[in-house]
């Protein structure tokens, strides 16, 4: 198992961040829950 994830945090102070496996996947949330350039993604590695 790795350790490795990224985080999705929206713009929107009252919505929770979300944690994902892979950057890909929290691209492709982000952009379907909050639209391109309304979060951004972070990485604790």
């Amino acid at each position: 198992m790795s350790d490795w994830f990224c985080t999705v945090f929206p713009n929107d102070p009252s919505e929770m961040p979300q944690d994902f496996p892979s950057y890909e996947a929290a691209k492709e949330y982000g952009n379907e829950m909050f639209g391109d350039g309304n979060y951004t993604i972070e990485s604790p590695c």
